[in-house]
Formats: C-alpha cells, structure tokens, sequence
C-alpha cells in the first residue's frame, strides 16, 4: 500500500509525502522479510535521487531533482515544461500537448529569453525548416498570433527586428523543464 502511495506522490510532485510513503514501504518490507519486496521498494525510491528533469534557462542547463522540480514549479517562474508540454506560472497551466507547433515556439521562446529568437531558428525547430521563404513567413506570423491567444495572461509575444521576444506579464524568470535525455523516439524507448 505504501509503495503505491509513494508512486502517486511522485506523480504529484509531492516529494515530502513521496519519502515518506519510501520510508514507511521500507519498513514494512523489512519487516516482512521478502528480498523481492525490498528490492523493488528500494529501485521504486530511487527515483528521488535520480534527475527526472533539466532545467535550461539563461543559455545554461542543470539537471534536475525531483525536489527540485517541485520547488521550480512553485517558484513563480513562467515554466515551459517540455515533459507534459505545457505552460505554466503557479497555479495557471496551458496544455500544448495536442499543439506540437506552438509548443516548439514557446519552447524557442523560452530558450532565448531575456533575448529574441530569430525568425530563422523559430521556423527551423517550429516547421523543421531549412530555408524561409514567404509561405514559411506567413505561417510563422499565424502561429505566433494563435501563441500570443493560447499564452494571454501569462506573457506577451512582441515581434522585434530579428524575430520574435517572449515577455512574462507576471513572472520574474521564464524557463524550460526538459526530459532528462531528449530522443526523437524517447517515448517509445521508454516504454520498452
């Protein structure tokens, strides 16, 4: 029952109650004296001292703890979250899970701030483009209008000479919550 509830404070980012559910189903497997039980509570808790997460923010990345992402994520700062693919700022989240464009361009965004990013890189990751010609402009200019809705109330979007800038209304940092390992098939790989 304890490793159960340790699994789901972890998946809340609940890392206090996440320990001590740990400690509690270390216990309790101790005290019933099965190695497979121990074992698997002891290779369940690791995952508190293993980074689930990076940060990268200022053109610098950090790995992550998962105490860590728990405090970044209270802390105020608009958070792109490259993990569920949503944006967030305290309590208020925008899911760009099932807009794999606009979340490449938040993502961008979020990567050169304080800085603009150009309209070259953002076409580049957003539509893997190699060379902009208008058609990609154009499409460029309707996505960042369809991301300036979908962020209203946590940050502007403002075009400058080179790109576009990403400006939070409220927070004081913006930066990006990656996986720790980025593949193109890293969901599939996980899973096997």
């Amino acid at each position: 029952h304890e490793l159960a509830a340790a699994g789901i404070a972890v998946r809340r980012l609940r890392t206090k109650a996440a320990r001590s559910a740990f400690g509690r189903a270390s216990l309790a497997a101790y005290e019933a004296n099965i190695p497979a039980l121990k074992a698997e509570v002891e290779a369940a808790s690791l995952v508190l001292n293993t980074p689930v997460g990076r940060l990268i923010a200022r053109g610098t990345e950090k790995d992550l703890l998962l105490d860590e992402v728990e405090t970044l994520l209270t802390s105020g700062a608009l958070v792109i979250d490259a993990c569920r693919n949503v944006v967030r700022e305290a309590d208020a989240v925008v899911s760009l899970a099932t807009r794999p464009v606009l979340f490449a361009l938040a993502r961008t965004l979020a990567e050169a701030w304080p800085a603009d990013a150009s309209r070259e890189l953002l076409l580049r990751r957003a539509f893997r483009a190699r060379h902009a010609d208008e058609s990609h402009r154009a499409r460029l200019r309707v996505e960042m209008g369809r991301l300036r809705a979908e962020l209203a109330g946590l940050a502007e979007i403002n075009a400058t000479a080179a790109g576009f800038a990403l400006t939070p209304l409220n927070a004081a940092d913006v930066v990006v919550l990656a996986p720790p390992v980025e593949e193109e098939h890293g969901a599939v790989l996980a899973f096997l």
